[in-house]
C-alpha cells in the first residue's frame, strides 16, 4: 500500500522492511492495527535495542508527530513516510538489534562421499557482504557511524583520549542532535509552563482572597438567618393556638374574679345597685367572650355554641341586715 513493500504477519499485524541509505542496514517496522481502528491509532514498533529519539523503551515509535496527533482521518501511509524520512535523516543505532522474526535456518546439504575421481577446481565462493541483516546481534562497526569515516587514526585516538574532543564529536552526531532537540523542546515547554504558573500566582491569590471574603459573607448570612429563625420561632410560639388559649383563659379568670369581687361589694353594701349592674354585666360579658374565643381557637376555628346572654341578678330583696346571695359564676 502507498508504494511500500508490506508483508502480512496475521490479520492485524504487518511488517514493512526498511533499508537505511547512510549505512545500508535493514530492519522491519511492525504495524499493529487494533480492533477499534481507526478510532484507536495503530502501533508502530521496531526490533529491540534500536536507539532513536522517536523510539520508546517499549520499542514503539512514539515520537512521530503524526502518531501523536492521530485521528480517524489520519493516513497510515503518511505516518510511514514520516517515519522513513526521519530514520533516513537520523539513522537509528543498530547495536544488538533483533529481528521480528529470525529467518528459518537453511536446510542441511547432503554430504557426499569422497570419490577417487579428481574433482574439478571451482572458484572460491565470495565472502558474504557485510550487510546489516535484520536479525541477530550486530557488532559495533565503523560503518554504523559514518561520521568517523573521515577521521584518521591519530584524530580518532585524540578524540577517544580527550574528553572535550569526544564531547564535541558526540554532540555533532545526527541522532544526538535530534535527541538534544527533543530535550531542548521539553525544557522550553517546562519553562513556558513554569512562567505561566508564576503569572497565574497573583490571580490565584486574588481568587483565594475573594473566596475568603465570600465565606465570611456566607457566615454572616448564616448568623442573621439563625437570629431571624429564633425570632420567628418565638413569634410562632407567642401567637400560636396554645399561647392564645392561655391568654384568653387568663382573661376569663380575671373577669370571673371581677364578678366575685362585685358580688362581695354588693353584699357589703359598698356599691350602688345601678353601678353594680353595669360593672357586673361588663365583667360577665368579658368572661363569656374569652371562654368562647378560647374554645374556638382550641378546636381549630370551629365556633363554640353561642353562650346565653348575661343576666344581671335581681336587686336585693332581703330584709336589711341579710347578705345578698349571688349565684356562683360559671367556671371556664
Amino acid at each position: 500500500a502507498g508504494g511500500f513493500n508490506i508483508r502480512t504477519v496475521n490479520s492485524s499485524t504487518y511488517d514493512m522492511p526498511i533499508t537505511i541509505a547512510k549505512n545500508g542496514c535493514s530492519f522491519s517496522i511492525r504495524i499493529f492495527f487494533p480492533d477499534r481502528f481507526p478510532q484507536d491509532r495503530p502501533t508502530f514498533s521496531v526490533p529491540a535495542n534500536l536507539l532513536h529519539p522517536w523510539v520508546s523503551p517499549a520499542h514503539e515509535i512514539a515520537g512521530s508527530p503524526k502518531i501523536q496527533q492521530w485521528s480517524i482521518h489520519s493516513d497510515v501511509t503518511l505516518v510511514l513516510r514520516e517515519i522513513i524520512e526521519e530514520f533516513q535523516r537520523a539513522p537509528p543505532g543498530l547495536a544488538g538489534m533483533q529481528a521480528f522474526p529470525a529467518p528459518a535456518p537453511a536446510p542441511a546439504q547432503p554430504t557426499m562421499q569422497p570419490s577417487m575421481q579428481p574433482q574439478p577446481q571451482t572458484a572460491p565462493s565470495p565472502a558474504p557482504s557485510p550487510s546489516c541483516p535484520c536479525w541477530g546481534p550486530l557488532p559495533v562497526r565503523r560503518a554504523d557511524f559514518p561520521e568517523i569515516q573521515s577521521l584518521g587514526a591519530s584524530e580518532l585516538q585524540h578524540t577517544l583520549s580527550n574528553e572535550e574532543s569526544f564531547e564535541a564529536f558526540f554532540s555533532s552526531l545526527d541522532y544526538v542532535r535530534s535527541a538534544q532537540r527533543v530535550i531542548d523542546d521539553g525544557r522550553a515547554t517546562c519553562r513556558q509552563l513554569a512562567d505561566k504558573n508564576l503569572q497565574a500566582e497573583e490571580a490565584a491569590k486574588a481568587l483565594e482572597q475573594e473566596v475568603a471574603r465570600l465565606r465570611e459573607a456566607q457566615d454572616a448570612q448564616k448568623r442573621a438567618f439563625a437570629e431571624q429563625s429564633a425570632l420567628y420561632t418565638a413569634a410562632v410560639e407567642k401567637l400560636g393556638p396554645a399561647h392564645l388559649v392561655s391568654r384568653l383563659q387568663a382573661q376569663g379568670h380575671e373577669a370571673e374574679g371581677a364578678c366575685k369581687r362585685l358580688a362581695q361589694q354588693l353584699r357589703d353594701h359598698e356599691i350602688q345597685d345601678k353601678q353594680f349592674m353595669r360593672q357586673y354585666i361588663d365583667s360577665r360579658t368579658a368572661f363569656y367572650r374569652s371562654a368562647a374565643l378560647a374554645q374556638r381557637v382550641a378546636t381549630g376555628g370551629v365556633p363554640a355554641p353561642a353562650p346565653a346572654p348575661p343576666v344581671a341578678p335581681a336587686p336585693p330583696t332581703n330584709p336589711p341586715g341579710m347578705p345578698f346571695m349571688m349565684p356562683a359564676p360559671m367556671s371556664m
